[in-house]
């Protein structure tokens, strides 16, 4: 049985990416759902995304026996200086601009939260979007033309229409959820090329950690940021979401055109 599926998911890599996303993550949300639908906002998003990714690698661990990426860590502060910067420095700018009126003092465990739960949707999302399926997509298509353009782009598509799933817990919040799949997706090429160029997951769960937790801080500090998350978003908003993330396509676009890399 495990033979056979891990066969059906190298042959078929889209279909079982999809379903990843489609079937796989609701399914972990609804099981765990009766843990933490009590829980304040960023203790239930610490709780769904960890169960997450403690499934994914599970997971992994039980259909192939072994991770199907490497979880070393060399290198980590050259990598992360060199094809990483550019993200940590998104963050800050993310960090700084999303800044609202400060009009709530957050306890100690609510800001623990914050940060277990972006720390939890980083490794989650990275062990399964970057580990599992890029890395399944680049071993599955190796023989084919443009194996990295292929695997990027369709990794990043995937990854992108992962953030409509959002409409289950924000059904009110259409607009801004479309304008997040586009965004997701122009970042996830920066993140797959990346992992591609460093073969460090590391790298790539700091750089996602540090953007999320930059726009998504300030909801425990201002009541108006809090508002605005859970409400849909203008025109103009959606815009500005998308536009910050060209430099990403551009540097993901460099990178990949180096000629001493390839």
């Amino acid at each position: 049985m495990q033979k056979y599926f891990r066969e059906l998911c190298e042959e078929h890599t889209i279909v079982f990416s999809v379903l990843v996303f489609l079937v796989f993550m609701p399914l972990i949300w609804l099981l765990t759902y009766p843990i933490y639908s009590s829980l304040d906002s960023v203790w239930n998003g610490a709780v769904k995304y960890g169960f997450s990714g403690i499934s994914a690698l599970g997971f992994i661990f039980f259909i192939w026996k072994r991770p199907t990426f490497s979880f070393a860590c060399s290198k980590f502060w050259r990598n992360l200086f060199t094809f990483g910067l550019l993200g940590v420095i998104g963050a800050i700018g993310a960090f700084v601009f999303s800044s609202d009126k400060v009009d709530m003092t957050p306890s100690f465990i609510t800001m623990l939260g914050c940060i277990l739960m972006n720390l939890a949707i980083a490794v989650s999302e990275e062990v399964i979007f970057r580990g599992l399926i890029l890395h399944s997509m680049l071993q599955a298509w190796r023989e084919k033309k443009n194996v990295v353009a292929r695997s990027i782009i369709a990794c990043s598509i995937i990854f992108g229409l992962r953030h409509l799933l959002n409409l289950i817990t924000m059904p009110d919040t259409l607009f801004l959820t479309l304008a997040q799949v586009v965004f997701t997706f122009m970042a996830g090429t920066y993140l797959c090329a990346v992992y591609i160029r460093t073969g460090n997951i590391w790298v790539c769960i700091v750089i996602h950690f540090l953007e999320d937790f930059g726009t998504s801080v300030w909801e425990i500090f201002s009541s108006n940021a809090a508002v605005s998350a859970a409400s849909d978003g203008t025109i103009g908003v959606a815009i500005g979401m998308i536009a910050l993330q060209i430099p990403y396509v551009i540097f993901t676009v460099l990178m990949l055109r180096d000629k001493n890399w390839r």
